[in-house]
């Protein structure tokens, strides 16, 4: 799972002006793609600090994030397992979209 992630081909996107939906939908992907980055990275280092991987994953360049990430994790000692059963991540602990975070910030 971790090699899909790290070697997705990525199409150039066409020359066009952005338009609000498709900001709306690149951000959602982003959130998807971010989402799925971190549980890969939670299965491999189940031991490692969930805040500490999404900041990672929100500093470091889009095209090479989880490889740079899992290289930063191996090389400050994260637990990899050795069998042991990988938790499922909590909903509060993943990424939020755009629209979620505007919600909220209504809400308040």
């Amino acid at each position: 799972m971790l090699s899909s992630i790290m070697f997705r081909s990525k199409s150039a996107p066409p020359n066009k002006s952005p338009t609000p939906v498709s900001d709306a939908a690149a951000l959602e992907a982003k959130a998807a793609f971010l989402n799925q980055s971190l549980q890969t990275l939670h299965e491999v280092f189940p031991g490692g600090d969930i805040e500490e991987i999404r900041r990672l994953l929100t500093t470091t360049s889009e095209e090479s994030r989880l490889y740079i990430v899992t290289e930063i994790m191996l090389k400050n000692g994260s637990r990899i397992p050795t069998g042991a059963r990988t938790q499922q991540l909590k909903p509060w602990e993943k990424f939020r979209s755009n629209e979620y975070q505007k919600a909220v910030k209504k809400a308040l």
